[in-house]
């Protein structure tokens, strides 16, 4: 009976059937009630304040559905004002009102949800959830890493979100969005979807190690390593000032002589004999070309203002890690060898350096920083306060447990060079969030913040076609 459930879900025909009178206990309904292409129904008891009538068979599956779909009016009396005993099934009397009007309140409820701003991972690099579009490619999971198109975006409105953090990575949810757990079962571990609301600190979950790469050949032409890496420097340390029809590319010296003999041989290698003024702390370059070159790069934004460029995810990844490098040496710092400290006046760049590290599979910590300290500017006797924003860029990998103990589960469970688990650290409150979702064909997963969490939620296929109908005829 499932299997022709499966046949006429494929040939558009929606099975519902009945959970079935085998009640209390859990793991009772039977065939085809444990089919997830069936919609399977239960009963609740209006007379004992709408709990599951104690005839009604419950979930979950053996292999952990989540059933029944939906629960209705199928035990004690419908309305009010009834006899005891008298059960009204008209139509007249509105007995399907509760359960149409049930429906529409409890889908945003069944489905997980992810914060606006959360980052998903797609070939063209991390983009912000409430940005997505229906066509997009994301990243998904199916042991491996694949492309996966989106089918719908949804907005669940003003929800209670929860902020998860691992070793190195965060993400802000609400508590019945699903993610992939390790959990053990008899003598072999097993990848199981887990709602946040039953995560716990110690918990290992799968997360992202690198981003396959999207090389697109004329741009990994044109701009080689060295070049690469002097744009990062750019990136710290310069800026475009224009006036009239005059341009001036300014480098800050910073005070390092040797970073300075560095990019001074550095720039002349890439541009020759291109002149430029010596003066205080900065040299200054007169060059129209070289200034347009940098802007068409998205180079030319204000200091505050600035990010990383978007086309580096179309790069090699060595040659994205050598972006990060030549950043780094204009604005980072590396006292103790245990990882760079970059500081900066944007926190777009902080936030997208972030990102494009953890793209290529370097750990860079859980969050942007921000530190506030008073600052005298050099046209100013009075101090003021200023803010930057700080990303630390490690050394040491994410993942939890030794080597073999990791190889073994790599061979069983995932592809080692795309994932790995990583272990959490804290969940705690982030208040009410802006939420969202989205629908990925087929895989039914895809990549947040590094980490592989479900679509929309953990209700059977036939039950979101449900859905669909019942809100396409609401609206």
């Amino acid at each position: 009976i499932c299997k022709a459930a499966q046949i006429l879900e494929e040939q558009g025909i929606l099975v519902i059937v009945a959970g079935g009178n085998s009640g209390p206990n859990n793991k009772t309904i039977g065939s085809p009630g444990i089919s997830p292409h069936a919609i399977t129904v239960g009963s609740v008891s209006i007379t004992d304040r709408d709990i599951v009538s104690s005839f009604s068979s419950r979930g979950p599956t053996e292999d952990g559905l989540i059933k029944p779909d939906v629960c209705s009016y199928g035990g004690g009396n419908a309305k009010a004002d009834a006899v005891p005993g008298e059960l009204i099934v008209s139509g007249v009397e509105g007995w399907l009102d509760p359960m149409y009007d049930g429906l529409i309140k409890g889908f945003a409820g069944l489905r997980g949800c992810l914060v606006g701003g959360t980052k998903i991972y797609t070939p063209e690099g991390p983009k912000a959830i409430k940005d997505m579009q229906i066509g997009d490619e994301v990243y998904s999971f199916n042991g491996s890493i694949i492309r996966s198109k989106i089918e719908d975006v949804i907005d669940q409105g003003i929800q209670e979100a929860y902020h998860l953090r691992t070793q190195g990575l965060s993400i802000s949810a609400t508590d019945n969005h699903p993610f992939l757990r390790l959990d053990k079962a008899g003598h072999k571990y097993e990848l199981k979807w887990t709602m946040l609301s039953d995560i716990k600190k110690g918990d290992i979950i799968l997360s992202l190690r690198k981003a396959p790469e999207t090389i697109v050949p004329e741009l990994d032409h044109i701009l080689t390593d060295d070049l690469i890496r002097w744009l990062g420097y750019f990136t710290a340390e310069g800026w475009i000032n224009r006036s009239g029809r005059n341009y001036q590319v300014s480098v800050s010296k910073d005070g390092n002589v040797t970073k300075e003999k560095l990019y001074t041989h550095l720039f002349a290698n890439l541009f020759g004999d291109l002149k430029y003024e010596s003066s205080g702390g900065w040299n200054y370059f007169y060059s129209k070309r070289l200034a347009l070159a940098l802007s068409l790069l998205g180079l030319d934004r204000f200091h505050r203002d600035i990010e990383a460029p978007s086309w580096l995810y179309h790069l090699p990844h060595k040659k994205i890690g050598l972006y990060l490098q030549g950043l780094l040496e204009g604005d980072g710092s590396n006292p103790y060898g245990t990882g760079w400290t970059l500081e900066v006046a944007s926190k777009g760049l902080a936030s997208t350096v972030r990102d494009l590290a953890i793209y290529i599979g370097k750990p860079a910590g859980s969050k942007v920083g921000t530190r506030t300290r008073n600052i005298t500017p050099p046209s100013s006797r009075l101090a003021r306060p200023w803010t930057s924003y700080t990303v630390h860029i490690g050394v040491n990998n994410r993942h939890t447990g030794s080597s073999q103990y990791m190889n073994q589960l790599q061979q069983n469970l995932f592809d080692g060079d795309y994932f790995r688990l990583t272990k959490v650290m804290r969940i705690e409150p982030a208040g009410q969030e802006r939420v969202y979702d989205i629908t990925v064909k087929n895989a039914h997963n895809y990549i947040a913040e590094g980490l592989v969490v479900h679509n929309t939620s953990m209700a059977t296929p036939a039950f979101a076609g449900l859905m669909a109908l019942v809100e396409q005829d609401r609206n």
